[in-house]
């Protein structure tokens, strides 16, 4: 792979990250300011950072199925695109509650916790490792739900070691 598109992986590893920690502040400090009243807009701002994060994520995924050695690692990846373009198209339709948005969730969390293992099993740097592991850590509480307050902070962690993982890996490319 080129160090053009390492370095994009990573740039796309950085805004899923960053994009679904900034998303789930919004929630918080709007969903304050509509209960007080003063805040009618913050549902539309929440919306398009959480497109943003989800775009963010499928692109980063698309860039890890070429990253992947393993074919079932990068189907995974698809997997992964799949179940993320289903949420985001329910979350558009507003269909945020029952039980096909869980079950589409738990399956999104299956999908990345079987990108990180795949990741962990094909070897690579440290960086890698540790994103594989955070990834894994991520899916993880994607699929028990409760586990959404604390995704935005792994996810977070997870963009930034992804980042620094594909810089050096396309400093080692040149």
């Amino acid at each position: 792979m080129n160090s053009g598109s390492l370095k994009m992986t990573g740039i796309a590893g950085l805004a899923w990250g960053v994009l679904v920690l900034v998303a789930y502040i919004a929630i918080f400090v709007f969903v304050g300011r509509a209960v007080s009243g003063a805040g009618a807009g913050g549902t539309a701002i929440v919306t398009v950072l959480g497109l943003l994060a989800a775009i963010a994520f499928i692109v980063m995924m698309f860039l890890l199925s070429m990253q992947m050695a393993n074919q079932i690692g990068k189907i995974a990846c698809y997997a992964a695109i799949v179940m993320q373009i289903i949420v985001s198209l329910l979350q558009f339709m507003q269909i945020t509650s029952g039980g096909l948005a869980l079950i589409i969730l738990i399956l999104l969390g299956i999908a990345i916790i079987l990108v990180g293992v795949f990741g962990v099993m094909q070897g690579g740097s440290g960086a890698w490792k540790a994103f594989s592991i955070l990834l894994i850590v991520a899916g993880a509480l994607k699929v028990i739900i409760i586990g959404e307050v604390i995704y935005p902070f792994v996810a977070c962690a997870a963009g930034i070691v992804l980042f620094v993982a594909m810089n050096a890996a396309a400093k080692r490319t040149v």
